[in-house]
């Protein structure tokens, strides 16, 4: 198999695109484009898990959901302790409007981070 250039995720790539360029703002977005990115890892994991043919992959599988979710809790802790909760709370609404454009204008591809 011969390896080619990896054009980076589309998704995270249009998140990004998103992130106000001035502080603080930026460090605000870039947390919560982080959680973002975890949190759709979860969900991917979650689905792994749920159709994995063996019991060893469903443990591991689960495993990598939990630690994507303490990544998602991450990123949105730091946000609430170096923000406002309800900055915080309007730029999440904010981005997750973003993120649903987004989506909607992808086609499915095989992706983890995105």
């Amino acid at each position: 198999m011969a390896l080619t250039h990896d054009a980076g995720n589309r998704y995270a790539q249009q998140l990004h695109e998103h992130i106000r360029k001035s502080e603080p703002h930026r460090l605000l977005d870039s947390l919560i484009v982080g959680a973002f990115i975890e949190a759709r890892s979860c969900e991917r994991f979650s689905l792994l898990a749920e159709h994995a043919k063996t019991e060893d992959m469903r443990v591991l599988y689960k495993s990598l959901l939990a630690s994507e979710a303490g990544h998602y809790r991450a990123y949105t802790d730091i946000a609430r302790e170096y923000f406002p909760v309800q900055d915080v709370k309007n730029r999440l609404k904010e981005f997750g409007q973003i993120e649903a454009d987004i989506i909607r204008s992808m086609t499915n591809q095989p992706t983890m981070h995105g």
